[in-house]
């Protein structure tokens, strides 16, 4: 892979923002549709059994119109935004390690560095499974990446910025290691605050230990401009130093 082949590989990976911009645009007009479902009253009353997934054939269930705008008031104002939330770090967690793979695939010297916690030993097997020097180079790199991904957020930002040879403002990284560890939570902890949150989070913690975070509109739109800002930042800055 010669620069002009890796900044453009590197520079493709900002499309990650289009991708954002447009799941906010269709996030927005669901929001808006469940209110105005909220409001129509008689539609609600019409419909009061709903066919659901199931292992029994013609599996449905009953929900009065009260119980109806209960749920579609919770899907809005908060569910949904849990949801979202957990997409959009899926999403971009394997852009930054796309990133860090391209700049290993480019310059082999860099494969150097270990991150920390790696011991970079491999198995004899491993290694004969390989077809050639570059199938074991991406054997060693996808180590590397898995050890990163485990890795403590302070051990991510010095890996990250000894590789691609940048500077990662320290805010946005701290606001985006609480983003994922939100995302944690609302995955394993039903939104309790725990230890590990307030391990991982420190000064940007949103609450104190066994309280509920609050996933709401604003946090969704906190989300987005931190994971658009963190990718097009570091695109940028690789950009920048490599012409």
């Amino acid at each position: 892979m010669d620069k002009s082949e890796f900044l453009a590989l590197v520079s493709k990976q900002r499309n990650i923002q289009a991708t954002i911009n447009n799941i906010y645009i269709w996030s927005k007009m669901a929001i808006i549709s469940l209110e105005e479902i909220e409001k129509d009253r008689d539609a609600l009353e019409k419909v009061s059994s709903f066919p659901v997934p199931s292992r029994l054939p013609n599996k449905a269930v009953n929900r009065s119109p009260e119980s109806l705008v209960e749920t579609l008031v919770k899907a809005r104002t908060t569910d949904l935004y849990k949801a979202l939330i957990v997409y959009l770090v899926s999403l971009v967690e394997p852009v930054l390690m796309e990133i860090i793979r391209l700049a290993l695939v480019y310059d082999k010297r860099r494969v150097k560095t270990k991150p920390r916690g790696c011991d970079g030993k491999m198995e004899y097997d491993t290694i004969l499974d390989c077809n050639d020097y570059s199938g074991v180079m991406n054997v060693i790199i996808s180590k590397y990446l898995d050890t990163l991904s485990y890795s403590k957020p302070s051990d991510q930002l010095e890996y990250i910025e000894r590789i691609l040879s940048i500077t990662i403002d320290e805010e946005l990284w701290k606001d985006w290691i609480e983003i994922k560890a939100s995302r944690d939570l609302i995955v394993h902890n039903s939104c309790i605050i725990n230890k590990v949150y307030l391990e991982k989070t420190g000064s940007r913690a949103r609450g104190k230990l066994g309280k509920s975070i609050t996933i709401d509109e604003e946090y969704y739109k906190k989300t987005i401009v931190v994971s658009k800002s963190l990718v097009g930042r570091i695109v940028s800055d690789i950009t920048k130093k490599e012409k």
